[in-house]
């Protein structure tokens, strides 16, 4: 199978709201030889506004961001091509199961592409992040690791890389960063072949659904960035989400495991959270390449892997304890708040998108754009709708009707001008940029006025 090692440049860290402009890749053949590369570039929709932090850190202007030849959607459509193209393959990133991989499925959702393509005609997933912290916890010395000014592990890819010797990264830019996670990736699967075989195994969910269905303790790694070492764990898997098959509970042996046996759902519910330096219930995501290893894997022979065997028993024999554990699963699901807009809805109101309107929407994409708002109506998914006309309304504003038009431009004044988002607004960068400016260096200094300009403009407009 290929390996495609790919990174995003993106307005933020809100990976529901922020979107992506600019797209690297390297596509690999099984001798891990360059087949492909691809460099893509694109202007951001008009609700979305980028956090003059991220500019300041990517070093790009808005100006500059909005003078891209490729309009935003245009840009997605090609990502997606792309990964499609391409499939079935190894899709690798840094830092991706929690930041590249969800600004891209949100970017697919909101220009009406299926999200979740990256899992789909055979694809895997692999996080380097991971594997990192994978090798670093074992303990075998293959990677070289920088502090911070805390004296703490810092695992920043700019960082890690020159750490390990890679002088010839172009930080924060797509293509570099690329290059970065391979040399990383190939540092790892040189130096740390065990390490490698394991979390190489872990990218297929159905292979890590065979430890999980085992129901035997397993070893669960993470990073403890608060306390700047690993979590090493022995988990035993109880039993899969209600909801998502993906998804198990599972206990963490480490902990008093009588006095779970003992609680009810509200109780076990609690015990989701991090209480006293330990976490009582863990849950892991087959399809996230979690750190977790059979306890005989060579890997973590170095490893604590110290647990009470006699309770392993109690716990799979009690039919109880499995079905209090789903009624706690599902009412910590219930407790998180509620979505505020459409575009915090992808895992909500079911599959995205319905059967029904993947026929509309492929039409949707087909169509000119004076035909698009036409098909709107044909659509089931009032998420769909909503995303239809705020596409439409972006990318080709003028084909509206004058009264769609209007509740459009209604709306995203109110989505600009609101003085307090989870998103990025006129009024809140415009507070931002005043507080960076203080000590900011040149280039910043340039970057933040160009970005100040830019946003009064709109606001006269707004």
């Amino acid at each position: 199978m290929s390996t495609t090692i790919y990174d995003i440049e993106a307005t933020g860290l809100e990976v529901t709201r922020d979107v992506p402009f600019q797209f690297g890749a390297h596509v690999l053949n099984s001798d891990h030889s360059l087949v492909r590369d691809l460099n893509l570039t694109g202007r951001l929709p008009r609700h979305v506004l980028p956090s003059p932090s991220a500019l300041t850190v990517t070093g790009m202007k808005f100006s500059e961001i909005q003078k891209f030849p490729l309009s935003h959607h245009e840009l997605v459509k090609r990502i997606h091509s792309f990964v499609v193209e391409n499939s079935p393959t190894t899709f690798v990133s840094f830092n991706g199961m929690r930041y590249d991989e969800n600004v891209l499925r949100h970017a697919f959702y909101s220009n009406l592409l299926q999200p979740y393509v990256t899992q789909l005609s055979g694809s895997m997933r692999m996080d380097v992040l991971k594997v990192v912290h994978a090798a670093v916890a074992c303990g075998d010395g293959s990677i070289k690791v920088p502090l911070n000014e805390k004296g703490k592990k810092s695992f920043k890819l700019e960082g890690l890389a020159r750490e390990n010797g890679f002088n010839d990264h172009n930080a924060h830019d797509a293509l570099g960063d690329v290059r970065a996670t391979e040399f990383i990736m190939n540092l790892v699967r040189d130096k740390s072949p065990d390490v490698w075989r394991a979390c190489e195994r872990n990218r297929d969910k159905y292979q890590v659904q065979k430890m999980l269905e085992s129901r035997r303790p397993l070893l669960k790694v993470d990073w403890n960035y608060f306390s700047g070492v690993p979590n090493v764990r022995v988990i035993l898997p109880v039993v899969s989400d209600a909801e998502n098959c993906n998804e198990w509970i599972c206990v963490n042996l480490n902990c008093d495991v009588m006095k779970l046996l003992e609680k009810g759902e509200v109780s076990l519910k609690a015990a989701f959270k991090w209480c006293n330096g330990v976490t009582p219930l863990i849950t892991v995501k087959t399809n996230d390449m979690p750190l977790v290893f059979d306890l005989s894997d060579p890997a973590i022979r170095k490893l604590p892997a110290h647990y009470p065997r006699e309770v392993c028993e109690k716990i799979l024999s009690d039919a109880g304890f499995a079905s209090r554990l789903r009624v706690a699963g599902r009412l910590r699901k219930e407790s998180y708040p509620p979505s505020e807009s459409v575009w915090d809805d992808l895992y909500s109101g079911g599959f995205f998108p319905t059967s029904d309107d993947v026929p509309v929407i492929k039409r949707f994409h087909k169509v000119r754009p004076d035909e698009k708002f036409d098909l709107i109506s044909d659509l089931s998914d009032g998420r769909a709708r909503t995303l239809a006309l705020w596409l439409i309304g972006s990318e080709w504003p003028d084909v509206l009707p004058h009264s769609a038009r209007s509740e459009y431009e209604a709306g995203l004044r109110e989505h600009l001008m609101a003085e307090e988002a989870k998103w990025t607004t006129i009024p809140s960068a415009l507070r931002h940029i005043r507080e960076l400016k203080v000590g900011a260096r040149a280039r910043d200094l340039e970057i933040l006025e160009d970005y100040r300009y830019h946003l009064e403009n709109m606001s006269s407009f707004a």
